[in-house]
């Protein structure tokens, strides 16, 4: 009995000692199990570290002897959040399945975004914030949005409101020619409800202000663009020609011997532009005294752009004919004030507590008539500050003083400017009067034509440098300046005889590329450059002096 259990007890050990030693791997059915943990990479592991696997530390190897990944809940190199199977590319506020965390542009509404379209550019209804764009409506994840307002088209891209005298639909509402409103104010408002950006087209023709007492005006509102100059067919702003479709903002009433007070108002008015008009008419004459400023336009606490237009023929009994500006922030460009006039201070135009830029400008023949002597016949500036280039001040009148400019408590740099043939009746400073000196005053010369022109001479802020300045020895001390007379082609032509003193003398690296009319500054190199543009990049060589650059004809 012994004998027969030991034979069977060892045939069993033996079977159990072979296991599976076959090269295909199980010969005998009986193949060995990898064990994760033991520190050995086995089949179907991904690695094992053995006692170092581990389910919360960063990039282990996991204890299933998987790589770390995402989806893991742990944070591993380079995943921004891991929430394991709570990740979702569709939830709000969800880690995302890249393991990265939700943001702007990843296609969900998350919270603190009203919008998510699955970019981050703006313009396209939802913003590089993820914020719904005013006008526009948001919706669906991504988010599709479209426009709210009917004034912009499907996009939203463009808002355009048309004003015509010609225009045949029997119910205006401004959205093409053919039911333009028939009224400027009409226009304007329909702009200003469509929302910032929304511009106003004004086919040629002469609008009335006055329709029903003298305190009608065209008020400008905040962040709407009115723009004369149209034909009426025009679907481009570039195809209009201000210039030939001459659009006239009258304030006179038609038939009766009345006109409104001021054509044209912007209060408070941000963002605002009128371009391609003629103001004309207004007379500044009211119960209060604002109303006695500024018959062509009064602009309170304005910023804004004016551009193309004239203003013209504009009378006030307070100050400001063509325009009055209180605290305001303007920039003029190809603007002209021509034949305003007003009983008190700046015939053409007043800046009081404002800032101005003037480029390509005319102030011409305006006029302070009262018998108070009035400053300013073409341009009063008080407490601001005035930038002006390429233009031209000429043939004002002053019944006080400053027949073209009066300055007070200001800084005013002129570049490239003439001022020739004002007048001050009863005062100093033909071409300009500085009335102060103290330490906020500054005048700044370049390259400009001042005649008869008075400055106190305790003043030290006054600067000039290639100018020509006749009978101004004291300012004109500085480089490039001479005192002798300018010569000009003749009556109320401003444009330089090829012996004008004015010839090549301009400061070549502060020119302009071109002068007021638009011609390039002129390279004439048989003339002496007395600016020496050598070695000076962007340097204008031989230009001249003044609003006119002198063309050899």
């Amino acid at each position: 009995m012994t004998c027969k259990w030991s034979a069977a007890l060892s045939v069993t050990l033996l079977l159990s000692a072979c296991g599976d030693d076959s090269p295909g791997g199980n010969n005998n059915q009986n193949q060995s199990q990898p064990v994760c943990g033991n520190g050995e990479l086995e089949t179907g592991e991904q690695c094992d570290d053995g006692a170092q696997n581990s389910d919360t530390l960063p990039d282990a190897c996991r204890t299933d002897c998987r790589l770390a990944y995402c989806g893991d809940r742990i944070l591993d190199a380079g995943e921004g959040c891991d929430d394991g199977p709570s990740n979702s590319d569709f939830l709000p506020g969800a880690c995302r399945s890249d393991c990265q965390p939700f943001g702007c542009g990843d296609g969900v509404a998350d919270p603190g975004e009203t919008c998510d379209d699955g970019n981050a550019t703006a313009g396209d209804g939802c913003s590089d914030q993820c914020a719904t764009e005013d006008h526009w409506q948001c919706s669906g994840a991504p988010s599709l949005c479209t426009c709210l307002d009917f004034r912009r088209g499907d996009g939203c891209a463009q808002c355009r409101v048309f004003v015509s005298l010609d225009a045949t639909g029997s119910e205006p509402e401004g959205l093409t020619w053919e039911t333009a409103f028939p009224t400027v104010q009409q226009g304007i408002d329909a702009g200003y409800d469509a929302g910032p950006g929304c511009e106003v087209w004004v086919a040629a023709g002469t609008y009335r202000i006055m329709q029903s007492s003298i305190f009608d005006t065209v008020e400008l509102r905040r962040g709407v663009g009115l723009y004369g100059g149209f034909a009426g067919g025009e679907t481009e702003r570039s195809q209009r020609d201000w210039q030939a479709n001459e659009t006239i903002l009258d304030g006179e009433h038609v038939t009766e011997d009345r006109a409104v007070m001021h054509v044209v108002t912007a209060e408070e008015t941000v963002d605002a532009t009128l371009d391609g008009f003629v103001v004309r008419g207004g007379f500044a004459q009211g119960p209060h005294d604002e109303d006695n400023l500024g018959a062509g336009m009064v602009a309170f606490g304005a910023v804004m752009t004016i551009e193309n237009c004239r203003f013209a023929d504009n009378y006030a009994i307070g100050s400001g004919g063509g325009l009055y500006a209180y605290g305001a922030n303007l920039t003029f460009r190809g603007t002209s004030f021509v034949n305003n006039s007003t009983r008190d201070d700046g015939g053409g135009l007043l800046l009081a507590l404002s800032t101005a830029e003037l480029s390509r400008c005319e102030i011409r023949d305006n006029e302070t008539v009262g018998s108070n002597a009035g400053a300013g016949g073409g341009l009063n500036i008080q407490a601001s500050e005035v930038h002006a280039v390429n233009s031209l001040i000429a043939e004002n009148i002053a019944a006080g003083q400053g027949g073209g400019i009066f300055t007070y408590y200001s800084s005013l740099s002129l570049l490239h400017c003439t001022v020739a043939d004002n007048v001050a009746t009863s005062g100093t400073g033909h071409g300009f009067h500085k009335a102060t000196v103290s330490a906020v005053d500054s005048i700044d010369l370049t390259s400009s034509i001042l005649a008869d022109s008075f400055f106190p001479t305790s003043s030290p802020s006054i600067t000039a440098s290639y100018c020509v300045l006749p009978g101004l020895a004291s300012v004109g001390s500085g480089p490039g300046n001479t005192d002798q007379p300018a010569t000009f082609m003749g009556v109320s032509d401003y444009h330089l005889t090829d012996s004008s003193q004015g010839i090549d003398r301009a400061d070549g690296l502060a020119a302009p590329a071109t002068d007021l009319e638009g011609n390039a500054r002129y390279d004439n190199p048989d003339q002496n450059d007395i600016y020496n543009c050598a070695g000076q990049p962007s340097c204008v060589t031989y230009a001249d002096c003044g609003a006119y650059e002198y063309h050899v004809p």
